[in-house]
C-alpha cells in the first residue's frame, strides 16, 4: 500500500508562506552612495521587496526584485542605514492577490566615507 501525499489547501499554502521570512540579510558591497544587499531564499517567493528606514524609523519601500540581491542607490556617504526585506507571492491565488512573508531582521549598514 502506497502512502498518499497530502496536498496542502490554498489556505494552508498561504499561511505557510506568510510565516516565512528572508534570512541572513547581508551587505556585500558598500560604496559611498550605494549598498548591495543579499539574503536567503524564501520558498515559493516570486520576488522580494526592499525597505529602508527614514529618520523617524518608518520603513519605506525602496525597491523590488525577483532575485535575492539588490543595489540600493542614492545614499549619503558615511551614514548608517537600516534595511528590511520581505518576500511576495502572486501565484498562490493565480495573480488575484499578493501575499507577503514576514519582514527579515533589520540590517544596519554604514556607507563608506568620501575620500
Amino acid at each position: 500500500i502506497k502512502a498518499i501525499k497530502k496536498v496542502p489547501t490554498r489556505k494552508q499554502e498561504i499561511a505557510a508562506f506568510k510565516k516565512q521570512q528572508p534570512k541572513k540579510v547581508k551587505s556585500y558591497s558598500k560604496k559611498t552612495t550605494s549598498v548591495k544587499l543579499k539574503w536567503g531564499k524564501v520558498s515559493n517567493a516570486n520576488g522580494y521587496v526592499i525597505y529602508k528606514a527614514n529618520k523617524k524609523g518608518v520603513y519605506k519601500r525602496v525597491g523590488k526584485t525577483t532575485s535575492r540581491s539588490y543595489k540600493v542607490k542614492n545614499l549619503s556617504s558615511n551614514k548608517t542605514y537600516r534595511f528590511k526585506v520581505r518576500a511576495y507571492n502572486t501565484k498562490i491565488d493565480d495573480g488575484e492577490r499578493t501575499y507577503y512573508s514576514k519582514y527579515s531582521k533589520t540590517l544596519k549598514v554604514k556607507t563608506k566615507k568620501k575620500k
